[in-house]
């Protein structure tokens, strides 16, 4: 895997900047800094890919629990995280063209995730997803999916609603500070 310096996507980069490290990004204009972001996001697309397809293999070779051991303490990540790498990376084994557009940087790794999770919830259209991945931000994509979801399911989504319904959470608890009764939530849906 090669990694392109911000120059090779954009030649007029170095030649117009007098800034050239990492550090200095004051004198380097908008438009360039547009591109150089740019640059970065596809090769952090890369990079995710690659590992990926790392965690995939451990997986395959070990167990799931053991490539989310080695993504733990060689990532220095929590259990959490890791858990969320290896479930992705084994899940986009099984999505040619999401690894595919997510290896030539095309799509983000959010949107690769994304597109990830929604496959292990019901039937997807694969193809149409990483299309509209390449043109739409995150939350949009967010949008198209949950249509396209509803869309496929036999029940009109039914059974995903349920499945994300039972991963919400809730507790109450006695608040030391004040004696009264707290309630924490949050919602689970990754």
């Amino acid at each position: 895997m090669t990694l392109l310096a911000p120059s090779a996507i954009n030649p007029d980069f170095s030649r117009s900047n007098k800034a050239t490290s990492c550090e200095d990004v004051t004198h380097i204009s908008d438009n360039n800094l547009r591109h150089e972001l740019a640059a970065i996001g596809k090769q952090e697309s890369k990079l995710a890919a690659r590992k990926a397809k790392i965690l995939a293999e451990l997986a395959r070779r070990h167990t799931t629990a053991g490539a989310k051991r080695v993504a733990r303490d060689v990532l220095r990540t929590s259990n959490s995280a890791a858990h969320h790498q290896v479930k992705s990376a084994e899940r986009l084994e099984d999505l040619a063209a999401t690894s595919e557009a997510l290896s030539s940087g095309i799509i983000p790794t959010g949107h690769a995730r994304l597109i990830a999770r929604a496959s292990s919830e019901g039937p997807i259209k694969e193809t149409e997803l990483v299309e509209a991945a390449k043109t739409q931000t995150y939350d949009e994509l967010v949008q198209t999916v949950k249509k396209q979801q509803h869309e496929l399911s036999d029940d009109d989504g039914q059974t995903i609603h349920d499945q994300r319904r039972k991963k919400r959470s809730a507790r109450l608890f006695q608040n030391p500070d004040t004696g009264m009764n707290d309630r924490v939530g949050c919602a689970l849906w990754r």
